[in-house]
């Protein structure tokens, strides 16, 4: 169903394939990434369960691999490793604002890639439990027309999945129009 293994899944799913399955927390560089890495290291504590933040640095031809962002002087620099150290710097935050997320054992994972194959190519080899992403309730023509990454990781998830928003309330699974029996909606 998904791409092969890459050097990174292979990895990632041997570090996972012992003990209880992770959650993984689909995370952005706003609050509602935040929500989502502190609703995820939230549950998995309780459950003694590993969590994945996971950023998928989504490229396009225009990007191509740089971002044009200067580092002190020091150039161009390869968006995954910008992603990478924003990433870190948001588990860093979650982690110490929240004394219960900073027991739970995180993992970071940063992948190039369009977020609405990735996740669930993630939750599939890491054979997560759940998946918990950030979106928004969408009307109308905006429905139809920009269905979301929220509504394909839906779709295509083999495992539960929690769309929240900035408040890290979940989102109503019928303003997102979830379809099929895979990915089926749960709050969890």
């Amino acid at each position: 169903m998904f791409a092969p293994k890459t050097p990174w899944s292979s990895a990632m799913a041997d570090d996972m394939s012992s003990g209880h399955p992770p959650i993984i927390a689909a995370v952005s560089f706003d609050e509602q990434g935040r929500q989502c890495l502190r609703q995820a290291c939230l549950r998995a504590v309780h459950a003694a369960q590993p969590v994945v933040a996971l950023h998928v640095v989504h490229e396009t031809s225009r990007t191509a691999g740089q971002y044009a962002r200067y580092n002190q002087g020091a150039g161009l620099l390869p968006l995954t490793d910008i992603a990478k150290s924003m990433l870190a710097a948001v588990v860093d935050e979650v982690t110490g604002s929240d004394p219960a997320c900073a027991a739970a054992e995180i993992r970071q994972l940063v992948i190039p890639g369009v977020p609405a194959n990735r996740i669930p190519e993630v939750a599939e080899l890491v054979q997560a439990e759940l998946i918990i992403l950030g979106g928004k309730d969408r009307y109308g023509l905006e429905r139809l027309l920009a269905p979301g990454t929220p509504r394909s990781v839906l779709k295509r998830a083999g495992c539960k999945v929690l769309v929240i928003d900035e408040t890290g309330q979940p989102q109503d699974a019928g303003k997102l129009e979830a379809t099929g029996d895979a990915g089926a909606y749960s709050s969890a």
